[in-house]
């Protein structure tokens, strides 16, 4: 305890090492709400205890603190419309919060005059606080304005779902201000990407700044230099005797004039500089010339394709080069290559192919990699047969060649990574009541898994009162979850769906059959692996509230 005392940045270190690297671990488990706000609460008393430690900045720090502590409690308590707003309000609070900690932080680090394990845990604190704080930053920008940042794979699911989408940009702003680069999430509109330029601006700048600093503070701090006396001629002025008589020494002060304070920081600057360049990704060429010569390659691959001419289809590989094919052979340097496709051509007679390259990525500056589709249509009308291709080029004496080509089977474009969070619910379901009433729902998979179909029956002693149809879809353009719902009376509707863990809401905008608009949140919720929720709230038909209804459980029919 004695030891936490003399280090207080420590137990600040440890709250923000479990806030940014331990919970996106568990972000996907049950009560991940929770563990964050857990974790977010402990960061806020870790840096009140230790940072503010002046009344003056004490009182403004519990002030913040208290605000935002009741906004995440406020948080549990109000649902529905309300919870937007109070979450806006919650980031901009923590942001204001984070902002005065990194202050207080570096002026404490700044006014130490030695350097120990402590000084490095506050300096290490404010850098990953500034992380915190542009991925708050980010979550506001992308709230407020939907499509700001474009995630691949898992990670435009999560920048969808505003409940996750914090996680998402944590990982962004940490790659960003280390200049590291995230190639899975790209900042699309000019608010993020100047945000992201301030961030990456900031992350250098510290890095600088903090080495130069610390570097300071070392060189002043050590031992003074020590010199000879000079006494004067010795005794006998001889060899003996100047070797006989000890030697006394006294100190020289270590120069403290402007000039000198200024040549060190001068030269810490020049080692700091020199530490980051060093530390510095190179950066990736993307030269337009270079995509135009690979692309001009691939037409011209295409129609020595057309004419059949294996020679000048090798030609395309440098002479060491591999091509896999779909069964997974390997041929391996251009003689083998020639032979496979003249064989190929010999036995099929006017063979034409479509390339649909997908992507290109440049690994160095010479070196490509392509990913993309290839189509070839055979001549006799029979159907086309499909495959992906990933290609390497390189660029050898300036001419850019294939190193390498392997084909894979194809399987056509899915949406399933946005969707199976309702691979669960897939099935049947039913619930009967006291009086005759029965609800029925099924969910399955359309074709690809591109969509979930659902359906919904009341009925009331075998009468069919209400249904609908619901197809749940990923939207490419609004980088989330929507649903198009059509009533069986006619009405229809749209809606988009947020996720909580195995929570799924949706807020529905629909016109009914004759023409008075309504809106609803429908909640489908997981109970058990046999047992589902569904509720219905915030009713409206014209404006006017309607009664919600009660949650009503659902079991699977086996």
């Amino acid at each position: 305890m004695h030891r936490l005392r003399q280090r207080p940045f420590f137990v600040l270190l440890a709250a923000l090492l479990l806030l940014v690297v331990v919970y996106p671990v568990l972000h996907e488990t049950a009560g991940s709400r929770e563990v964050y706000d857990v974790l977010r609460t402990a960061v806020l008393l870790a840096a009140l205890r230790v940072i503010f430690a002046e009344r003056r900045q004490f009182f403004t720090g519990v002030g913040l603190a208290a605000a935002l502590i009741a906004a995440i409690g406020i948080g549990y308590l109000l649902p529905g419309p309300w919870a937007l707003p109070l979450v806006l309000v919650l980031h901009a609070l923590a942001t204001v919060f984070f902002l005065a900690a990194i202050g207080a932080i570096l002026w404490t680090v700044y006014q130490r005059t030695e350097v120990d394990a402590d000084c490095l845990a506050g300096a290490l604190c404010a850098y990953l606080l500034v992380g915190v704080v542009f991925a708050h930053a980010y979550w506001f920008i992308e709230t407020v304005a939907p499509g700001s940042f474009r995630g691949d794979g898992e990670f435009a699911s999560e920048l969808a779902d505003p409940r996750k989408s914090l996680f998402a940009l944590t990982y962004y702003s940490f790659v960003t201000l280390a200049s590291v680069g995230a190639n899975d999430v790209t900042p699309v509109r000019a608010g993020a990407r100047g945000l992201t330029i301030l961030e990456a601006i900031c992350g250098q700048f510290y890095i600088a700044v903090l080495i130069a600093d610390l570097i300071g503070k070392k060189v002043s701090s050590l031992p003074p230099k020590a010199a000879p006396h000079d006494n004067g001629p010795l005794p006998g002025g001889g060899m003996v005797e100047a070797v006989s008589q000890p030697v006394r020494w006294r100190e020289y002060p270590t120069p403290t004039s402007p000039g000198d304070s200024v040549m060190k920081a001068f030269g810490s600057a020049l080692l700091a500089m020199a530490a980051v360049a060093l530390a510095t990704p190179p950066i990736r060429a993307d030269d337009p010339a270079d995509k135009e010569a690979i692309a001009r390659n691939g037409e011209a691959f295409i129609a020595a394709f057309h004419k059949g001419d294996a020679s000048a289809l090798a030609a395309f590989w440098v002479a060491d080069g591999d091509y896999t094919i779909q069964t997974g052979r390997q041929l391996k340097g251009r003689e083998a290559i020639e032979k496979e496709l003249a064989a190929m051509f010999a036995e099929h007679k006017g063979l034409k192919i479509q390339v649909e390259s997908e992507t290109l990525r440049f690994v160095t500056p010479d070196v490509a990699v392509e990913d993309g589709v290839t189509t070839v249509v055979p001549a006799d009308g029979s159907l086309p047969t499909r495959s992906r291709f990933t290609n390497v080029h390189v660029k050898k004496d300036g001419t850019w060649l294939l190193s390498s080509a392997r084909d894979s089977p194809y399987s056509p474009p899915t949406n399933f990574e946005h969707l199976r969070g309702l691979a669960w619910a897939m099935g049947e379901w039913a619930a009967e009541g006291e009086k005759g009433e029965s609800e029925h729902l099924t969910l399955s998979w359309a074709d690809n898994q591109n969509f979930v179909l659902g359906s919904f029956a009341s009925k009331v002693k075998g009468a069919t009162v209400g249904s609908a149809t619901h197809w749940i879809g990923w939207d490419p353009a609004g980088k989330r979850v929507r649903s198009w719902v059509f009533e069986g009376d006619g009405g229809f509707g749209d809606g988009a769906w947020t996720r909580d863990g195995d929570r799924w809401t949706v807020k529905l905008t629909s016109v009914l059959q004759d023409g008075r608009k309504a809106s609803a949140t429908v909640e489908l919720t997981r109970v058990d692996d046999d047992t589902l929720g569904l509720s219905t709230t915030n009713r409206t038909v014209d404006g006017k509230a309607l009664p919600g209804s009660k949650v009503l459980k659902l079991k699977r029919v086996k």
